[in-house]
C-alpha cells in the first residue's frame, strides 16, 4: 500500500522529548523518591560534613583567618 503525503510528513517528524520529572512513571515512583531522601541526608549530614574536620587536620589554623585562609602545612609536624 503506497504511503500519502500526509502520513510521509508525520513519519519523519519527531516526537517532542518530555521531561522525566514529567513522565507518568515517575509520578508512579514518587513515593519510592521521598523514602531516598532520609538516607540521602544521613550520607550528607554524617559522611560529608565531617570531611572539613579532615581539611583542619592539614592547616596551620588561625582564628582570625579562618579555616579557608589559613596557611596550608602539608605533612609536617
Amino acid at each position: 500500500m503506497p504511503t500519502t503525503p500526509a502520513t510521509a510528513e508525520t513519519d519523519s517528524v519527531p516526537m517532542p522529548k518530555q521531561a522525566f520529572y514529567e513522565t507518568k512513571r515517575f509520578r508512579q515512583n514518587i513515593p519510592l523518591f521521598l523514602m531516598l531522601v532520609p538516607g540521602i541526608l544521613y550520607y550528607v549530614i554524617f559522611r560529608y560534613f565531617p570531611m572539613g574536620g579532615l581539611v583542619i587536620a592539614f592547616k596551620d589554623y588561625n582564628f582570625r583567618d579562618g579555616i579557608l585562609s589559613s596557611s596550608w602545612v602539608g605533612l609536617e609536624p
